[in-house]
């Protein structure tokens, strides 16, 4: 079976480093089309040098010293090797630098140093430059956007406004303002000036918010009862995991930083929470040892930013960034707009399930998506899709690994799909597999319902269900039918009242058979005082 990772060839290969105040990256990835919406890695790593430490050790500005650029080339060079195993040639590595290569006192003679030990060209990019395609980046990892992106890296933060959809970008005609309040030189004001310079700091933060806001010339719809915000870079990534640990849920059940969300009033830090110990946050998952040491830094401007524009709607972090969009910003704009789930999921059919969606979709009311929006045609597109990834599993495990397939599973790594998609086709999947669960997982199982709301998981278990049936009637997922075969399977479904109570009646067409008496007891089951919200269900079968 194929996966995102391994369509077509080298040919498909773009090799990137990104060099950063923080740390080194170095990545490839695989820009096959059909994938190519959720910028598959096949190769990453990361060289864990700080250019920005490298300048500011003494507590004076100094030029990076010989030692960490001989460690630089030294990685340059083994990641060079890593392209030529994988086949990728010099015109498809693209080297670019940020801040602290940008500011550095010896940055010509350092991207010299780089360019002549390995024939790769060093780009500076600018600003401005850097945090367009950091936006770009943000928006890599969601279907689409709209409200202002916001990258926290290790010298800088970049800030702007977007509206992604269909592919398209519309941002500031500034681009994206660029301040110097990374976490490195946030932690070293706060660390170098008296307990009342922390005021001090904060005010001139939160005024650098304030004329960036002004600058950027946002649209005032997109301002409509409050900020969307969409935060990424490592700083800001490091909050995000800090708000996850601090979730209601423990554990929470998706750990995966992008499409990570919280409401607006979460946002700011608790004022309960202390940080003199970054030994109690670096314990957390996510957080490492340096990120914690930074948090207070980081809680700072959180503060002056909420400060700074007023209300927020909601927070959504990202895991995409400069390099993320550093290759989206080349894709076309029809691999842009394809949704993130239809291309994680084509790989895992050999032909066209349009016809399973077809099927799946006449089981449903005809206003469904007034009663249910995520049940939509893209969702039933992808369902149709993985109806049969795991019938090669063990009959005991077929649900556990069907219920884990979006988080830690098949699509763990399928970059742009939000957490409400994860868990409600993760759900989706664990029902069409008879929802039969080991004594282990049952627990996630309650956890991702309690996540998306009882109502979203009823329906979820519902279209499982349907699902079943399906995948059980048509066992090789997009295998076309014969044109002059009879329809196997069909359903019907009608919305109304049974007395005072809202009814679905759902008729089952098809050939009599043992699993499907089976489908309709199931069904009935939905009605039970566990899994009832108010939903009367009337199954019946008809022969075809």
């Amino acid at each position: 079976m194929a996966n995102m990772t391994n369509l077509g060839g080298s040919e498909y290969y773009q090799a990137l480093v990104d060099i950063g105040s923080n740390g080194i990256r170095f990545s490839i990835s695989n820009l096959h089309s059909q994938t190519a919406r959720l910028l598959p890695t096949i190769f990453n790593d990361r060289l864990g040098v700080s250019l920005y430490d490298a300048q500011h050790a003494t507590g004076e500005k100094q030029p990076i010293g010989s030692r960490v650029i001989e460690s630089v080339v030294k990685a340059l060079l083994q990641f060079k090797k890593t392209c030529q195993d994988y086949g990728v040639p010099d015109e498809r590595v693209r080297v670019v630098a940020t801040e602290a290569t940008r500011v550095a006192v010896n940055s010509e003679a350092f991207r010299n140093t780089l360019e002549s030990a390995t024939g790769w060209k060093v780009e500076l990019l600018a600003k401005e430059e850097e945090g367009k395609l950091g936006a770009m980046g943000i928006a890599s990892g969601f279907s689409n956007l709209s409200g202002l992106v916001l990258d926290m890296g290790g010298g800088s933060v970049q800030m702007t406004w977007m509206i992604f959809e269909d592919g398209e970008f519309q941002m500031s005609p500034q681009g994206a303002v660029s301040m110097p309040y990374g976490a490195g030189p946030l932690t070293d004001s706060l660390e170098t000036s008296p307990e009342h310079g922390a005021t001090q700091i904060a005010q001139e933060v939160t005024d650098a918010f304030e004329q960036a806001l002004r600058r950027l010339e946002v649209p005032p719809t997109l301002n409509d009862g409050g900020w969307k915000l969409y935060l990424s870079g490592g700083g800001f990534r490091g909050w995000g995991y800090l708000l996850m640990a601090k979730h209601a849920l423990k554990p929470y059940p998706v750990p995966i930083i992008n499409g990570f969300n919280v409401l607006g009033t979460a946002l700011k830090p608790d004022p309960m929470w202390t940080f003199n110990e970054p030994r109690n946050w670096y314990s957390k998952f996510g957080i490492s040892k340096r990120r914690a040491s930074q948090l207070p830094a980081i809680a700072l401007l959180v503060n002056a930013l909420t400060k700074a524009i007023g209300p927020i709607s909601t927070v959504y972090f990202a895991q995409g960034g400069l390099r993320e969009g550093l290759l989206f910003s080349t894709l076309p704009t029809s691999i842009r707009s394809t949704h993130p789930i239809i291309a994680a999921t084509a790989p895992f059919v050999l032909y066209p399930t349009i016809y399973l969606a077809d099927i799946l979709e006449d089981g449903l009311p005809p206003f469904h998506t007034a009663l249910f929006s995520f049940v939509d045609r893209t969702f039933l597109d992808a369902l149709g899709n993985l109806l049969q990834v795991h019938a090669d599993y063990p009959k005991d495990i077929q649900a556990a690994s069907a219920l884990r397939s979006t988080t830690t599973g098949v699509l763990g790594n399928a970059h742009g799909l939000s957490h409400d998609e994860r868990v409600l086709m993760g759900l989706t999947l664990c029902e069409r597999w008879g929802g039969d669960l080991p004594p282990g997982d049952e627990k996630f199982y309650g956890e991702l319902k309690q996540l998306v709301g009882r109502k979203k998981a009823w329906w979820a278990k519902y279209v499982g269900g349907l699902a079943r049936a399906v995948g059980n009637t048509y066992p090789r997922s997009g295998a076309q039918p014969e044109p002059q075969e009879p329809q196997r399977l069909r359903f019907r479904a009608e919305w109304n009242l049974k007395g005072t109570e809202e009814c679905l009646y759902v008729t089952l067409s098809s050939r009599p058979s043992a699993a499907v008496s089976e489908w309709v007891k199931d069904l009935k089951k939905l009605e039970n005082k566990k899994s009832f919200v108010g939903i009367r269900v009337e199954p019946k079968f008809e022969e075809l």
